[in-house]
């Protein structure tokens, strides 16, 4: 019986038996594992609510700035509320350019972002933050998305994500489709150290 002195004439040992141990172990780790997830559903409800118009807009956002047709909204969901999670300032600054992109329609992504940083000279981290986010899967160093990422999307039928590989034997010995260069002229200035090659 747990929580009960062992028998007399039986050493203390008998009473932590191996499957004893066993039980009261997964026992603990399954209770350590519900608090956790109790406490994280308890940290999201507690962060502030996404409203459907935000997300909805966010997507509209998204859609311009990869150029896309069509992105996963339930992806969409996540990153921006990974975006917003715990960070007045990057969901103020969010706000704003949610705001100018909603003013009118927009050509393409050059288009919108050469307005926003004339706007905003602090735009490009934020657009940066949304881009890393749809094609690396990450936000804030941390992994919103592994599989999904947009990075992989390009090599999907040929290349699968590190880690996975689920094609059949030899599908890296085909010739891969080609694929067109892209024409368009980057609509800022690469992420490059200046200190780089010195």
């Amino acid at each position: 019986m747990m929580g009960s002195s062992p028998p007399k004439g039986r050493p203390i040992s008998a009473f932590f038996s191996f499957p004893w141990c066993r039980r009261h172990i997964l026992t603990t780790g399954l209770s350590v594992v519900a608090l956790s997830v109790t406490a994280d559903i308890a940290s999201n409800a507690s962060s502030s609510p996404l409203s459907s118009a935000d997300v909805l807009h966010f997507m509209k956002l998204s859609l311009c700035l990869t150029d896309r047709k069509t992105l996963d909204p339930v992806l969409g969901k996540a990153l921006f509320s990974k975006l917003t999670d715990n960070n007045p300032k990057r969901r103020t600054q969010l706000d704003q350019l949610l705001a100018l992109f909603n003013r009118q329609t927009w050509d393409n992504a050059n288009h919108f972002v050469k307005e926003a940083v004339k706007e905003n000279p602090d735009a490009p981290p934020l657009i940066r933050d949304i881009l890393h986010g749809w094609y690396r899967g990450i936000v804030d160093n941390k992994v919103v998305v592994y599989r999904s990422a947009m990075m992989f999307s390009l090599t999907r039928n040929i290349l699968y994500p590190k880690t996975y590989a689920n094609g059949d034997l030899f599908y890296w010995t085909t010739r891969p489709p080609e694929v067109p260069l892209p024409k368009a002229q980057p609509a800022m200035p690469p992420d490059v150290p200046e200190t780089l090659g010195q």
